[in-house]
C-alpha cells in the first residue's frame, strides 16, 4: 500500500483502489502521517509549477539511465574550490533554496522505487499479453481447421466433451499441440510468475492415465491460466467460436477460493491483484483490473457459480482443473 502513496496523493489511482487506500489510511495513523509530510514536500515544489516541453524519450532515457546505476555507485561530484561559491550564480545558498533542493532529494527518493515498479510491473503485464496471443493464434487455428456446421466459423477446444475426469480447462493445452497448432515449448506459467513451463502431459498421456494419476497432473496443465467452460443450450454445454468477438475465453487464472486476492478486488494473483490480461474470442488481448465488465463476472456465471455460462453471452473462464459442472444443478 505503501507504493501507491504518490498515486493517491496526485489522485491517479482508480476509484477501487483509491477506496482500499482510504480504509488503508483510517486504520493505520502512521502512513496518514507520511502522507501529510509527502503533501507539504510537493507543496514547496508548486511554486515552480509549469508546463515546459519534454523530450519525447524523456521517460525512456531517464528510466535506462536509472537502471544503468542501478547496482553502481554513483559518480562523485567535483569537489568546490576554496574560495568558489557553490551556487550556479555565486551567491550563497538560501534557507529556501536548501529547502527546495531537499523537497527535490524526498521527492526523488519516494518516486524512483515506485518507477522503478511500475516499469518492471507493466514489462510483466506485457510478456504475458504476448504469451496469451501465442494461444490465441493457437486457438484460431484449431477453428479454421474445425469448421461448425451451424456457424461461419470454427469452434474452439470444448473441454466439456472430454471425458471424466479430463472435461476440465487444462485438457484444451493438449488437444491445441495434438492439433500442430501450439508448440510444445510454449509456456503455461504467465511470465510474471517465473521462468516459462511447459504442458506436463502430451494428449495421449492425458487419455491413456488412470483417473486418479489424471488428477494428479490437472492443476499442471493450463498452469496459471483459465480457459472457457462453454456455455449451456438446450442442456448440453457448447464451445465458443471465433465469431464471438470479445467473449472472454482465456486469461490470467482466478484467485484461489481459499487465497483472497490483494485488496479483496478478486483479482488474479498472476499480477498481485492488480488485474488480468484476457484474450478475447477474435484473437486480441487486452489488460484489465476488473473481473467484471458491464456487469458480468467472467470468473463466474450468472448463477454465481464456476460452471458454464448460461447462455452465449455469459462467458465462464476456469482453473486448468476445474470440473465442467451443468450451471442448472450444480450437483451433477
Amino acid at each position: 500500500m505503501d507504493a501507491n502513496l504518490v498515486d493517491y496523493l496526485l489522485n491517479t489511482l482508480d476509484p477501487a483502489s483509491r477506496a482500499d487506500m482510504d480504509n488503508y489510511l483510517r486504520s493505520h495513523p502512521e502512513v496518514q502521517q507520511r502522507l501529510t509530510g509527502l503533501r507539504r514536500t510537493l507543496e514547496v515544489l508548486a511554486v515552480d509549477r509549469g508546463d515546459p516541453e519534454l523530450p519525447a524519450d524523456l521517460s525512456v532515457r531517464t528510466l535506462e539511465r536509472v537502471s544503468a546505476y542501478q547496482n553502481q555507485s554513483l559518480p562523485y561530484a567535483p569537489r568546490v574550490a576554496r574560495g568558489q561559491s557553490a551556487g550556479p550564480t555565486g551567491r550563497p545558498w538560501r534557507r529556501l533554496d536548501v529547502a527546495v533542493a531537499a523537497a527535490i532529494l524526498v521527492c526523488v527518493g519516494l518516486l524512483v522505487p515506485t518507477v522503478l515498479h511500475r516499469f518492471h510491473h507493466q514489462h510483466q503485464i506485457t510478456t504475458c499479453t504476448n504469451n496469451l496471443h501465442q494461444f490465441g493464434n493457437a486457438l484460431l487455428h484449431y477453428s479454421d481447421l474445425n469448421p461448425h456446421p451451424e456457424r461461419e466459423r470454427g469452434t474452439f477446444p470444448n473441454v466439456a466433451r472430454q471425458l471424466a475426469p479430463r472435461n476440465v480447462p487444462g485438457s484444451v493445452v493438449p488437444l491445441l499441440m495434438e492439433a500442430g497448432t501450439l508448440p510444445s515449448t510454449a509456456s503455461v506459467r504467465c511470465p510474471g510468475n517465473g521462468t516459462p513451463l511447459g504442458c506436463p502431459l502430451t494428449y495421449h498421456e492425458l487419455l491413456a492415465m488412470p483417473p486418479e494419476q489424471f488428477n494428479r497432473f490437472a492443476p499442471q496443465l493450463l498452469g496459471c491460466y483459465a480457459y472457457t467452460l462453454g456455455y449451456l443450450r438446450n442442456g448440453q454445454v457448447l464451445g465458443f467460436s471465433n465469431g464471438d468477438g470479445l467473449a472472454p475465453i482465456m486469461s490470467d487464472g482466478p484467485p484461489a477460493e481459499d487465497s483472497p486476492s490483494r485488496c479483496g478486488l478478486g483479482n488474479s494473483s498472476n499480477h498481485r491483484g492488480r488485474g488480468q490480461n484476457v484474450l478475447y474470442a477474435d484473437g486480441s488481448v487486452r489488460f484489465l483490473n476488473t473481473h467484471i465488465v458491464n456487469g458480468d463476472d467472467f470468473f463466474r456465471n450468472r448463477n454465481n457459480q464456476v460452471a458454464p455460462g448460461l447462455d452465449r453471452g455469459d462467458s465462464v473462464l476456469g482453473r486448468s482443473d476445474t470440473q465442467v459442472k451443468n450451471p442448472v444443478n450444480s450437483s451433477e
